[in-house]
């Protein structure tokens, strides 16, 4: 389960959660950067309400979710035997995922991180992965629920990859989007390079990102 959240930047339209996936001592001198560069003072208790992923350009104010726990949802797949099953490419089971979210929420949970990663999402083509998200936010809004945010992971490689996901996730249904920083050359990557690709990001997201 993740804690929303540590510290925040509405300057950078960031905020950072845990757990975090970086070396503890790297991603707190990062943190200590972006807190320096955006005044950020904010606590969990003093941030302002949600803004529903209005926020996409620095300087327009980006609040965090609400405060609680929030749970990386698994992806359901059709069973083997039934008769949508796919030995290749297994569709997604809305049912199950729906009962699943439902049971989630009903037991407390404040939202659900959905294609993180205990998601399945690097196996998901983009149609699956907005089918999914459009799926569960209906769901929420359709059974009450409609004040539990979805964070949608939107983890790539590449920035403008990372960009069109957020942008699809929206659409789709997504308050927020959870975004890591490029792991392929993580031994590589210094300070100064993980803080310009999450600056990068967040100058151009069309929701509130999170790291």
């Amino acid at each position: 389960m993740t804690k929303v959240a540590n510290a925040f930047s509405s300057d950078l339209n960031l905020f950072y959660v845990c757990p975090l996936s970086y070396p503890k001592n790297s991603l707190l001198s990062v943190i200590d950067q972006f807190s320096k560069t955006a005044n950020a003072k904010a606590t969990m208790d003093s941030l302002p309400a949600r803004t529903n992923g209005t926020n996409t350009s620095r300087g327009s104010q980006a609040s965090p979710p609400p405060k609680g726990i929030y749970v990386p949802v698994p992806t359901f797949f059709a069973k083997e035997g039934t008769s949508a099953y796919d030995a290749v490419t297994p569709p997604l089971d809305l049912e199950t995922q729906t009962e699943h979210s439902l049971f989630l929420v009903r037991g407390g949970i404040k939202g659900l991180v959905i294609l993180g990663s205990t998601g399945e999402a690097i196996f998901l083509r983009s149609e699956e992965r907005k089918e999914l998200i459009a799926s569960q936010r209906k769901a929420l809004d359709d059974a009450g629920y409609k004040d539990r945010p979805i964070i949608a992971g939107t983890a790539t490689q590449q920035i403008d990859d990372t960009l069109q996901l957020v942008k699809e996730s929206k659409e789709a249904g997504a308050e927020y989007a959870m975004v890591l920083g490029p792991g392929y050359f993580a031994p590589a990557t210094s300070q100064e390079g993980i803080r310009k690709w999450f600056e990068a990001i967040a100058d151009r997201s069309a929701l509130p990102v999170m790291m």
